[in-house]
């Protein structure tokens, strides 16, 4: 890693912050683009948000990243990419600038054999202000347009799995073996996370295939995982074995103060409706007819705002549609409503919201620990939470 650069400031008004800045070369076969370029990304965000030392013992890879960096102390920041400079690879990631309003553009006089990525770490609330810039020049070898075009293609394809916020895409899980621990391996396996709605990126679906003895644990561990992951940190998932870089790991971000109703589970071959009462939300069972073996769970974030006249609005941020497909379907009379209410009473009990908002003093660690024991039992396959 090239020296650290001197300390700059950035004024706007009265305020003033200091920022550092860092320069990053690395010299790639071009062949492994994707997955060193996407091992950086993630080394970057798990030190930003998690303290992490950045490694550098893939040496086949990543032969000029020869020194470690440790950031003890790091604020609640919002991420994001000012430039990756190579026009193709622009080109190739021009939606993601698109979708998630990420200022990419091109720059002139850049030779094919090079991509310069600029990272900006923004202090929340104070966006004009950069905190930490990232600065890395990747050098591919060979440098044949081809083999480059090829291999950014592969990288997009990751970028959109693994780093950035979901994209409209379906991610079949049925390929992934031992997507969940034995525990769960009869619930999990064919689970589909994929988004809908009119490319409204507030849209979400997932849908599962489950045993209805495994409804009450499935369930929980659905709300539990989208609760905490959207509530006090973010979820990122690091890849499949084959590439070697990286496990599930958690990072903490700024998220907005939030409201969360569970609005309708439909549910077949109940005969009475069920209303269930939870912190600072409304569950409503709603039967239907004719019999179905799915059970449909919607869910809605709503974010708070104050307003001029001091009352609390709540303006919907994000939509989740939960299809739960019972796999043995002559259990579900008797089963399927003690599991739902096992499921709410749980989530009345100790789960809903609050409990699961982390305090502003935890420690990385701490953070890590608490989530990594919550989601023990998922496999890194299977959320991708969007912010």
């Amino acid at each position: 890693m090239d020296e650290q650069a001197p300390w700059f400031k950035f004024e706007n008004a009265n305020k003033t912050l200091e920022t550092k800045k860092y320069h990053l070369n690395i010299e790639v076969p071009v062949n492994h683009v994707g997955v060193v370029l996407l091992s950086v990304l993630e080394m970057l965000l798990n030190m930003r948000s998690e303290g992490k030392r950045i490694l550098s013992e893939n040496t086949e890879y990543t032969t000029s990243l020869k020194k470690v960096t440790e950031q003890k102390t790091v604020p609640p920041t919002a991420f994001t990419y000012e430039a990756i400079a190579n026009p193709i690879f622009s080109a190739v990631l021009k939606y993601i600038a698109n979708e998630f309003k990420r200022n990419i553009r091109d720059r002139n006089a850049i030779t094919e054999d090079n991509i310069y990525v600029n990272f900006y770490f923004l202090l929340p609330h104070e966006e004009v202000f950069v905190w930490e810039t990232w600065v890395i020049k990747v050098i591919l070898k060979p440098k044949t347009l081809a083999e480059i075009e090829e291999n950014l293609k592969e990288l997009s394809n990751l970028i959109f799995q693994r780093v950035l916020p979901p994209f409209p895409f379906t991610y079949p899980l049925k390929s992934c073996p031992n997507t969940f621990q034995t525990k769960l391996d009869e619930a999990w396996p064919y689970c589909v996370y994929f988004r809908q709605g009119n490319n409204d990126p507030s849209d979400h679906s997932l849908t599962l295939t489950i045993n209805t003895e495994n409804v009450y644990k499935v369930l929980n561990i659905v709300f539990e995982c989208i609760l905490c992951v959207r509530t006090a940190a973010k979820l990122i998932l690091s890849g499949e074995n084959d590439y070697k870089y990286g496990s599930k790991s958690i990072c903490k971000e700024y998220v907005p103060d939030l409201d969360i109703s569970y609005h309708r589970i439909q549910c077949s071959d109940l005969k009475n409706s069920l209303k269930l009462q939870a912190v600072n939300c409304q569950v409503f069972i709603e039967l239907q007819k004719p019999l179905s073996k799915v059970v449909t769970v919607f869910m809605s974030f709503y974010r708070l705002q104050e307003t001029d006249s001091g009352s609390t609005i709540r303006s919907i941020c994000e939509k989740w549609k939960i299809d739960c497909i019972i796999k043995d379907l002559e259990n579900i009379t008797t089963n399927i409503k003690d599991q739902l209410e096992k499921a709410f009473n749980y989530i009345d009990r100790a789960k809903f919201p609050n409990s699961l908002r982390v305090p502003t003093d935890v420690k990385y660690d701490q953070l890590h620990k608490h989530f990594l024991t919550t989601l023990n039992a998922c496999s890194p396959y299977l959320f991708y939470i969007h912010f």
